[in-house]
């Protein structure tokens, strides 16, 4: 089982998850009775250091919002993609929010220049302010529904 873990030439992160599966597996095994013991569960998982994540240097904030400028009218709404995804990315730099929170940020979470949002461990509310640009920039999107940048459903393009 060592020599087998010592072929994996991946980052330590994904061989933690390799492993994990390989230790499921071998479980499987152990609880159906094809196997005594369980190979894989004497495998140290590898040490994962993370990196930081570093934020956006002025260079690539420029090319990234240059991007916004020339990005095609695509997708279901068809108009002004340019001025959503625009929003979208100064939601993201000025709140600090998820992408999946940003995505599904509610028009009734917006008043004024704050955000209403709430905590995880004890959902308190918190308001978050924004810069009054940004929140010009989210009020000015008028898609119909319930959210800035979600249609409410599910997926337009089904698989």
């Amino acid at each position: 089982m060592r020599a087998y873990r010592e072929t994996w030439a991946m980052a330590p992160a994904s061989a933690r998850k390799k492993l994990e599966r390989l230790r499921t597996f071998f479980r499987f095994c152990v609880d159906s009775g094809w196997t005594w013991e369980n190979p894989a569960k004497l495998i140290k998982p590898p040490l994962a250091r993370p990196t930081p994540t570093l934020p956006f240097t002025d260079p690539e904030m420029e090319k990234i919002l240059w991007a916004t400028e020339v990005y095609p009218n695509k997708g279901i709404y068809g108009v002004d993609t340019g001025r959503r995804i625009r929003a979208f990315v100064d939601l993201l730099r000025y709140s600090g929010l998820r992408i999946r929170d940003a995505a599904t940020l509610s028009r009734d979470k917006l008043h004024e220049n704050k955000l209403l949002l709430y905590t995880q461990k004890t959902g308190q509310p918190v308001w978050l302010p924004l810069p009054k640009k940004i929140a010009e920039e989210l009020e000015a999107l008028n898609l119909g529904g319930k959210y800035f940048f979600w249609s409410g459903t599910e997926s337009q393009n089904p698989r």
